[in-house]
């Protein structure tokens, strides 16, 4: 029916846990993870296949604003003035595949990756 703008998708997930409104999603260009800003003063890591948190991040003084990613860097910015940048170990991630690679504050050695002229180059810590 032309004109019908009932959307009759179907949610796969709904992720939940932020306290506050969520100002702002970035998800990850080729990868199963999605960054949320929030006015709760985090930002919260997702694997968007399995609707499930991976990880809280904390620092923010105010409500965060606006998240942005290059290569293996998360931005992210604020009402408290500041932007926080977080490497792909500082979010617990490996970027090149999405899988956490921090659990319970423990770092699991695992190989990280660097964007290198939109090609990705794996080396082994």
């Amino acid at each position: 029916m032309l004109g019908d703008s009932t959307d009759r998708s179907e949610t796969i997930h709904s992720l939940e846990g932020h306290t506050s409104t969520v100002r702002c999603i970035k998800v990850l260009d080729g990868r199963p993870i999605a960054v949320t800003g929030s006015r709760d003063f985090t930002l919260r890591v997702w694997d968007i296949n399995r609707g499930q948190l991976l990880r809280t991040l904390e620092g923010h003084e105010q409500s965060v604003r606006c998240i942005e990613v290059a290569g293996n860097k998360v931005v992210s910015g604020s009402y408290d003035f500041t932007c926080k940048v977080r490497a792909a170990e500082d979010l617990g991630l490996d970027m090149c595949s999405g899988k956490l690679m921090h659990s319970s504050g423990m770092s699991i050695q695992e190989s990280a990756c660097i964007p290198c002229e939109g090609t990705i180059t794996r080396f082994m810590r």
